[in-house]
């Protein structure tokens, strides 16, 4: 006789780990960029400074644009007197109907030249379209720019995300929302909570699939762009049975 010891079985989840390493980036990575050409005349930014969305960081020479806005002005202006008046007179019977619309054609065009010289007005002042600190600025006060030149780079790294490729086994078992921990070099021991935010339908060339987590840094243990990071998935494998029924012998 051989001596057994009998459990009941337990119906469980079982978890196996994925280990990655990935880069850390920037939640947010834009390119500041002119929408006016001509020279710089004031520069409000440098690297390393933290600019709120919305902070003009330079502002270039605007001095034909505020005539030419001064000129759409006097325009718009007269062909709104103009219809005025045409219109008083239409009543009268003095004026046709064609005057009048000629009249209202006129105050349409005045008034969208009118729109175009104030927005190419306020193009002249370039302004950060978000909250972050500016990574590289491209140009000096006194440069001269084009119309879409790059002034300035802006991070926002209050938010991170950290991109892995896993294989396709692992593609199909992870799942979005799926919790990850995050680990670096420069905080041995430290953990960063995450999630999967997105993966891709599309393989790469190396047959992988780009993983895209979102985490958000630490004011304790903060993290920069670029880092490399090692990911840490836990994948929960789950077991169905319609039924289960065990004999309990022992010998």
């Amino acid at each position: 006789a051989i001596p057994v010891i009998v459990t009941s079985a337990v119906i469980t989840d079982l978890q196996s780990e994925l280990n990655l390493i990935g880069t850390i980036m920037a939640g947010s990575d834009v390119n500041i960029v002119a929408e006016a050409g001509g020279r710089i005349i004031r520069m409000n930014a440098k690297p390393g400074d933290y600019k709120s969305a919305g902070s003009v960081i330079a502002e270039i020479d605007s001095e034909f644009r505020r005539a030419s806005l001064q000129n759409a002005q006097a325009g718009y202006d007269k062909a709104k007197s103009d219809l005025q008046r045409t219109e008083a007179m239409f009543k009268e019977g003095v004026v046709n109907a064609m005057q009048l619309d000629q009249a209202k054609y006129g105050f349409q065009a005045a008034e969208a030249q009118l729109i175009m010289a104030k927005r190419q007005l306020r193009d002249t002042r370039v302004t950060t379209p978000i909250s972050g600190i500016i990574n590289t600025r491209m140009v000096d006060r006194g440069a001269t720019v084009g119309m879409n030149a790059v002034i300035a780079n802006i991070v926002d790294i209050s938010t991170l995300k950290v991109k892995v490729n896993v294989s396709e086994k692992d593609a199909f078992e992870l799942r979005i929302g799926d919790k990850v921990e995050v680990m670096t070099d420069v905080y041995p021991g430290i953990t960063f909570p995450g999630s999967v935010m997105s993966i891709a339908p599309k393989a790469d060339d190396a047959h992988t699939y780009p993983i895209e987590i979102r985490m958000k840094n630490s004011t304790t243990h903060p993290l920069k762009a670029g880092m490399f990071g090692k990911v840490k998935f836990k994948q929960i494998i789950l077991f169905d049975f319609n039924w289960l029924d065990l004999d309990r012998k022992s010998t």
